[in-house]
Parts: structure tokens; sequence; C-alpha cells
């Protein structure tokens, strides 16, 4: 956190920066951040690719019952992820061809 003479000065000289030259000064609005709601789809998904590579690794280590409950958990967050996108196809007119 700046102090008030801090961001003065700091006012100071984003206006110099504008006045001088200003396509230089619109460069840094044009950069658009990484949306944490990005972040957090790759998350998700990871988490998603996590559990059914552990649900398949319960497979082969012949366990039956932790790979089921892998595999579950994995589709339940599958679904609650893309909820929206589901309910958008099921409501869809059956002639309608999927987007």
């Amino acid at each position: 956190m700046l102090n008030d003479s801090e961001n003065e000065s700091l006012r100071k000289i984003q206006r110099s920066l504008v006045n001088d030259d200003p396509d230089f000064a619109d460069s840094f609005q044009d950069i658009e951040k990484t949306p944490v709601r990005s972040q957090h789809r790759s998350a998700f998904v990871g988490l998603i690719v996590f559990l059914l590579l552990m649900s398949l690794l319960m497979v082969f280590a012949d366990q039956g019952g932790e790979a089921f409950i892998f595999a579950a958990i994995a589709g339940i967050s599958a679904v609650w992820r893309y909820r929206a996108q589901l309910l958008e196809w099921a409501n869809r007119p059956i002639n309608t061809p999927p987007k």
C-alpha cells in the first residue's frame, strides 16, 4: 500500500508518460491478465484428470471399490463444472443440431 505522497508521485509519472508517448501508455492497457476464472477452470480440469488417473491406477492395483469412488468423484465434479452447458444441451429442441 502506498502512502499519499507516493500515490501522488506515481500519478505524476503516469501523467508524464501519457503526455510524452500516448501510444506507449495505451499499449499497457491492451495487455490483459489471465482471468482468474481461466485459472480455476484449468485447475478443475486438472483435478478431474487426476481423479480419473487415480481411478485407473486403482483398477490396475485390483482395488475396485476405491477405483469406483475416484471415478464417481471425477464424474460428479465434471457434471458440476459443466452443469450450465449440460442444461442448455438438455433443453434444446430435439431437431436442433448441437452447437
